[in-house]
């Protein structure tokens, strides 16, 4: 009888049913927090939601995945920060108990970290540091100098890790930004994932050279991938609710070796299971645990940032930056009015590809189309040499620029710095990629000064005198981040 069963179908088309109709039972259960779908046990991931991550990881791997409650947490918390602030040698926190720190880093009892009307402390008193600006606050996101560098190249293979540059490179490279005043750094989870298991994904290189470099502490910004399966690339539960956003960020901390990062952005508008509301929820979540100061969000436009604004506001929580692809060969921001609509809601703009690949710095031209690089053929050409002819005109324009420039610094300026201050000129912090201690140079020399009106408007026309802005498209939106 099971065979005719089997044979009419019947069984079949159960199966089937039940194969379609669990995921979409467990998702949906997962986004209103009752399942965590293998992220952590029941018990583990309410601990999770409201501890440090990097407590809640020792206490998995000390206790397995056995019941605990949270004084147990507690303890541990305290303990930990304890040592922290002994090898330190501060004692300011000492005094604290765990829910006073967790209110003060939730935002929610602020006046215990004022002083003489200084703002917003928290930040600088966990890591140690002075009280600074450096803080995210009412809605803006306040960067030293006003530049940054992007990460997505470290751990990537493809881009040269391991071949053109090792982790003792990037070290080196890391070091000298952070003594040029070039402090913040810009992440994700999903960056350099092939070399998670050795300890090389991007967010575990700036744990590993954060926690070498004693003298100087950096800001790091990291991002949420709203992809449902994202967890096969980093390991966690599915991507789906809001409390997923929370277990992501907590294992990026857990690979950064930090308690908090700066700020956590969503990497791009996508369809997201359980709805944008609850990706916009679980963002907040992270900010009023304390997991995060500030929250932000990545290649949207103008209306779609008016419309995240909103929602974030609904929340409690304030819209701090909206990175973009923006450079000379990419000024759609401006023109389409991202940039007009960060400024008015008090936005901070971030442009990852501040270099356009390499076609805005001066590195590949018409003279030089292999940029310094060996090649055995025109065919290993990063770009075709008629694009590179067709920029001739803003290759000459940044040359002239820099030119000029060093005359009036009275140093050394090259046209890649030139393109980098006509971003920031435009009110945007240019995140240009760097891997080498070459490249942190260059992106150092951009600190302490800045474009004149005649310079980006010559700059501009040059661009113009380019043939066509479709012709000189890079390859990957994140080609220089």
């Amino acid at each position: 009888w099971k065979v005719e069963v089997w044979e009419s179908g019947i069984m079949r088309w159960g199966l089937g049913l039940l194969a379609f109709l669990w995921p979409l039972a467990a998702v949906w259960g997962f986004s209103r927090g009752k399942y965590p779908l293998g992220a952590f046990s029941a018990k583990g991931c309410r601990a999770g939601l409201s501890g440090d991550a990097r407590v809640v990881a020792a206490a998995r791997r000390g206790r397995g995945d056995e019941d605990w409650d949270e004084e147990d947490l507690g303890d541990l918390a305290r303990r930990r920060r304890q040592e922290e602030e002994e090898a330190r040698g501060e004692d300011s926190l000492s005094t604290f108990d765990l829910s006073s720190y967790r209110k003060a880093a939730k935002g929610r009892d602020e006046d215990m970290y004022r002083d003489n009307g200084d703002e917003d402390m928290r930040g600088d008193r966990r890591e140690g540091r002075a009280p600074s600006q450096r803080r995210a606050a009412g809605g803006s996101l306040s960067i030293p100098n006003g530049i940054g560098v992007g990460t997505l190249a470290w751990g990537e293979a493809k881009r040269g890790f391991m071949s053109k540059y090792n982790p003792g490179d990037l070290q080196v490279t890391y070091d000298t930004l952070l003594e040029g005043g070039v402090s913040f750094f810009d992440t994700a989870d999903v960056y350099g994932h092939k070399y998670l298991r050795d300890g090389h994904s991007t967010e575990q290189l700036l744990g590993e050279f954060n926690a070498r470099n004693g003298e100087h502490s950096a800001m790091v910004a990291t991002k949420y991938t709203p992809k449902l399966f994202t967890n096969l690339r980093v390991g966690g539960g599915l991507r789906a609710g809001r409390r997923a956003v929370v277990a992501a960020l907590e294992q990026s901390l857990e690979r950064l070796d930090r308690s908090f990062v700066d700020v956590y952005q969503l990497h791009f508008p996508f369809p997201y299971i359980g709805g944008n509301r609850a990706l916009i929820e679980g963002l907040a979540m992270c900010k009023e645990e304390g997991l995060c100061d500030a929250v932000g969000v990545c290649n949207f436009n103008a209306r779609q940032i008016e419309v995240a604004y909103e929602r974030f506001e609904d929340c409690g929580v304030p819209l701090v930056s909206n990175q973009v692809k923006f450079s000379l060969l990419h000024p759609k921001p401006l023109q389409d009015g991202t940039i007009k609509t960060c400024r008015r809601l008090d936005i901070t703009v971030l442009a990852h590809s501040p270099l356009a690949g390499g076609l805005a710095s001066g590195r590949y031209t018409a003279m030089n189309p292999t940029g310094g690089d060996f090649v055995k053929n025109k065919l290993q050409y990063k770009y075709p040499l008629p694009r590179l002819q067709r920029l001739a005109p803003l290759h000459a324009g940044l040359e002239d620029v820099a030119r000029s420039v060093a005359a009036r610094e009275r140093k050394k300026i090259s046209p890649a710095q030139v393109a980098l201050n006509y971003v920031a000129a435009k009110g945007a912090v240019p995140l240009p990629g760097v891997t080498t201690p070459k490249d942190a140079d260059e992106v150092v020399g951009c600190v302490g000064w800045s474009l004149k009106p005649k310079d980006v408007k010559k700059l501009e026309k040059a661009v113009r005198a380019c043939k066509s802005s479709q012709a000189v498209r890079t390859k990957s939106p994140f080609r220089d981040n």
